[in-house]
């Protein structure tokens, strides 16, 4: 084809650009583009509207094609004799067809949001025409989108190009008229009506179109079929054509185009907030998280969004917040957005509803709704109870909550009302949820719902990965369970759930739970049971940190249960009480309660309980450094474990022992302990315990010099504690990041996690955290050499330390004061700390610790030119058993310095060497010292021979 300059010269005499004739024609600038370039020709419709728009005829604008008189000799000896009588076909006329019953773009929505992937597919598959003709098929939810979609690849300028003859289109709906398509199509293809055998009949009339397409690229799209016999009527065509079928019934997608059939799903909520802004953008910028809100409440439905959309711009025109705010009330209520309607043209109606219906939800989804018999529409409403998607629930719990027959879940998902979420589940859209609660009147429903849940929790206490499937559905139960008064259902229900909760670490959510059962316990004299939450309400506050409001819960839970003689409550409740005093610091108390706790424990006979016991008793002696009786306590304690067979208490006592063991420095038993203890808690997802065990795990390999590998393992325990709000460990671990900054010389990385964990440490009253970020502060302090603010920390944390009678704190305390004395050349202070320091160390078997202290002695010796006695010290460093790389490191570093001052800068150099290496290989902050340190020693005599 040749340019058509006559075009061109029309417009650019008007001096209108391609965009200004496409958005007068309803197409698109690239069309325009193509006429002019002659690449491309109007189909009729966009002829007749150029010539209006220019008021010329179709030759003055070009746009007259010329035709061959004749055939070339292939092609026509190819052509089949035509009988008369029998084909009721004009000659064809070479004209594209563009259906001017398809419906035209939308001048607001403009291109589909959200869509650009979706599209692309069906143009793909639609232009697969390899194998004969594509059939397409897209089905999903009422108000998806699927018309819109139909519509936009309808006047795709590629398909288009690609169905050169032009494209067909049937809006059929639930009361088609097939037959006045069938007419329709038969014009546009110059059919003889007269010379139909019945002009009345679907079947005369398809034979003749399929007849009149022949060879004929043709695109026929079959919108909003209900019926798949009707979809079938237009089923008409040749080997070049292709169909696209839209359907909100997947068996009858499924039966029109197989393997090429497409579900089209809600919106993602980034792109339905993004259409939301191109209808209301006033509303969208101001009130943003309404906005995101009213997203999620129709679940990101395209239908939806746009009648509200259009509903806001209406009420925001003036930007008034009366009334915007007044549009937004209206729409949090379900039947409000429900029946927001929008009038349709007379030719723009929307092919389920009647001609007089405007458009809403309600009318869309209600369409569906009344096709169904009456089972199916009281199942509907039933399964309304339960939440809305992306939540999900069994087949076995839409039987018990319906009370009808599982061939009425097969009628709601053919009818595309119930969707499929894997093998026997299912999920109901919000709007399909929302339509249907608000016609729901049967009370009982609930009842079920609340009964089949609160008894499933029972069932299922700690099969924790089952929960999490029902997790949603289990909190709407023991709400319903709560507001209708179901009493006895609701306090079973919350303490089915409390071990859920705990290993999920959905504090908030329990505490929620907890006091609202304790105050109805309480109410109805169920003392039994608010011991029980008494109990609960306290962990949750010992987990936060909240030390003295546990106590008041387990004395109040104590108080119950001794009134009521209840052994094993009063047993777990002091043994509760132990930890809490432990955790305080206060060692010979929680002893005391642990031990009394024990008498009670072993009177039941509940093994369980004994073994936790146990585990406190080997914390609490560990922590007063009778490392052979805790040890002792905690290996009959995991001996009870393994009996029982319980992962999340195995996992517990295999981390006590782990840790014990480790502050007794035997780190690689310390490391394969702690590791099974992950692994028993990982298999339940048990987020507190990890948490824990992730932190000790660091606190090894710290201990080791790995501090890189350190820092992984507190990071990944920093980010779980975060995410349960469970503030005593985290304060912890933000003391051992700093830690590890400290050693590896990044004080400006350091200094941010030190001073938080401390003021969290405070605020909770964690004792021994606090002291562990005053000495790495301290430490901090140090290494910038700012030995006046290093000494405050140092000598704040020893106060504390001697007030819990808390050695290893008192050690690290003693081991920071002896270091700073020595950077400030206060020999005598150095060695007063030093020396306290080391007969205690040595007293508790601290391995670790009592390396500290021969380390800063050493350095005390060298920097009194004593290297004889400074060698002793780094000496016995090396004598103890399994200390880690990292203390070795210092230990021959310590030893190189010594050699220097000695002359033997041989040893010195070779000593110095193997250290460097060892700190920059760990990033260790002794790295750039050592390294020059080195370079400031003169040359040995083999350096000084090489020389040579």
């Amino acid at each position: 084809m040749k340019p058509n300059q006559r075009l061109r010269r029309e417009r650019e005499l008007r001096g209108w650009s391609q965009s200004r004739v496409a958005q007068e024609l309803g197409t698109d600038p690239a069309t325009v583009s193509r006429w002019e370039r002659g690449l491309s020709f109007p189909y009729p419709f966009f002829r007749e509207r150029l010539c209006e728009l220019f008021g010329k005829n179709a030759e003055e604008l070009g746009l007259v094609q010329e035709t061959p008189t004749t055939l070339p000799v292939e092609e026509s000896l190819a052509l089949p004799a035509i009988d008369s009588e029998l084909s009721p076909v004009l000659p064809i006329s070479p004209d594209p067809i563009l259906d001017p019953t398809i419906p035209l773009l939308s001048a607001i929505d403009g291109s589909l949001i959200g869509r650009d992937d979706l599209l692309q597919h069906i143009r793909d598959q639609l232009s697969d025409t390899t194998r004969g003709p594509a059939f397409v098929a897209l089905n999903g939810l009422p108000g998806v989108g699927k018309t819109s979609l139909a519509v936009a690849l309808a006047h795709d300028p590629s398909l288009q190009q690609t169905f050169s003859d032009g494209i067909l289109w049937a809006g059929l709906g639930p009361h088609p008229e097939v037959l006045e398509h069938l007419s329709r199509w038969g014009a546009f293809l110059h059919v003889d009506e007269a010379s139909l055998s019945n002009k009345e009949s679907c079947e005369s009339w398809a034979q003749a179109i399929r007849f009149a397409i022949g060879q004929r690229c043709i695109l026929i799209v079959i919108d909003d079929v209900w019926q798949i016999e009707d979809a079938l009527s237009c089923q008409i065509g040749g080997p070049n054509c292709a169909f696209l079928l839209t359907t909100r019934f997947p068996h009858i997608a499924l039966h029109f185009a197989a393997g090429n059939t497409t579900p089209v799903h809600e919106l993602a909520e980034n792109d339905g907030l993004a259409l939301l802004a191109r209808l209301a953008p006033h509303v969208v910028q101001d009130e943003t998280e309404s906005a995101l809100e009213l997203v999620r409440s129709v679940g990101g439905l395209p239908l939806a969004l746009t009648l509200i959309g259009k509903y806001l711009r209406i009420q925001s025109y003036g930007r008034q917040p009366r009334r915007i705010n007044a549009a937004l009330t209206r729409l949090r209520d379900a039947r409000e957005r429900l029946q927001i309607s929008e009038p349709r043209s007379l030719i723009d109606r929307h092919t389920s509803l009647t001609p007089e219906s405007r458009v809403s939800l309600q009318a869309i989804i209600e369409v569906s709704d009344a096709l169904l018999d009456l089972p199916a529409r009281t199942g509907l409403r039933s399964l309304s109870v339960f939440p809305a998607k992306p939540n999900s629930f069994s087949e076995e719990a839409a039987l018990a909550v319906m009370a009808l027959s599982q061939e009425v879940l097969d009628t709601l998902s053919d009818a595309g009302l119930l969707e499929s979420n894997g093998p026997s589940r299912y999920t109901l859209h919000q709007t399909i949820a929302d339509y249907a609660r608000v016609l729901l009147e049967d009370s009982e429903v609930y009842t079920r719902f609340v009964q089949y849940f609160i008894s499933y929790l029972e069932e299922h206490t700690q099969d924790y990965s089952l929960l999490d499937q029902e997790s949603r559905n289990t909190h709407i139960a023991l709400e319903l369970a709560h507001t209708r008064q179901m009493h006895d259902t609701f306090l079973r229900g919350v303490k089915a759930s409390s071990p859920y909760l705990f290993v999920r670490g959905r504090y908030s959510e329990a505490e929620k739970y907890f006091s609202t059962a304790l105050e109805l316990a309480l109410s109805l004299q169920r003392l039994s049971d608010a011991t029980v939450f008494l109990r609960d309400l306290g962990r949750i506050a010992h987990t936060r940190g909240n030390y003295l409001q546990a106590e008041t819960y387990y004395q109040r839970g104590l108080q119950l249960a001794r009134q009521q003689q209840d052994e094993l409550a009063i047993s777990r409740l002091l043994t509760h009480l132990g930890t809490i005093m432990h955790r305080r610091g206060l060692f010979s108390e929680s002893i005391a309660y642990l031990e009394d706790g024990m008498l009670h424990a072993r009177h039941t006979g509940d093994q369980e309980q004994l073994s936790y016991i146990l585990l406190g008793l080997a914390q609490a002696h560990g922590s007063l450094d009778h490392h052979k009786q805790a040890e002792e306590y905690a290996w009959e304690s995991l001996e009870i474990a393994h009996s029982l067979g319980n992962g999340e208490h195995l996992a517990d006592v295999l981390h006590r022992l782990g840790t014990l063991i480790y502050e007794r420095g035997d780190y690689e038993q310390a490391l394969g302990l702690l590791f099974e203890s992950l692994d028993q808690a990982s298999l339940i997802a048990h987020r507190e315990k990890m948490c824990h065990i992730l932190n000790n795990i660091g606190c090894v390999l710290g201990e080791l010099g790995d501090f890189p590998q350190a820092e992984r393992y507190f990071q990944e325990a920093q980010e779980l504690a975060q995410q349960i709000n469970a503030q005593e460990i985290l304060c912890t671990i933000l003391g051992n990041l700093g830690y590890v900054a400290n050693e590896c010389g990044e004080y400006e990385k350091a200094e941010p996690f030190l001073r938080e964990g401390l003021a969290l440490a405070s605020k909770i009253g964690h004792s021994v955290s606090i002291c562990e970020c005053l000495e790495s502060l301290g430490t901090l302090a140090r290494n910038r050499r700012d030995y006046t603010q290093a000494e405050k920390y140092y000598q704040e944390g020893l106060v504390r330390a001697r007030l819990m009678n808390n050695k290893r704190s008192i050690i690290s305390m003693l081991t920071g004061l002896g270091a700073t004395m020595t950077a400030c050349l206060r020999f005598e202070d150095a060695e007063h700390y030093l020396e306290e320091g080391l007969a205690l160390a040595r007293d508790i078997h601290r391995p670790h610790q009592l390396c500290n202290l021969l380390y800063e002695y050493g350095k005390l010796e060298d920097c009194r030119q004593q290297p004889q006695r400074a060698r002793v010290y780094f000496q016995e460093m090396l004598t103890m058993p399994a200390i880690g790389e990292e203390v070795m490191a210092r230990a021959r570093y310590g030893l190189a310095r010594t050699a220097a001052l000695e002359g033997d800068y041989t040893a010195a150099h070779q000593l110095g060497n193997i250290s460097a290496t060892f700190f920059a290989q760990q990033h260790h902050r002794l790295s750039k010292e050592a390294r020059l340190w080195l370079d400031s020693l003169p040359l040995s005599q083999e350096e000084k021979a090489s020389e040579y």
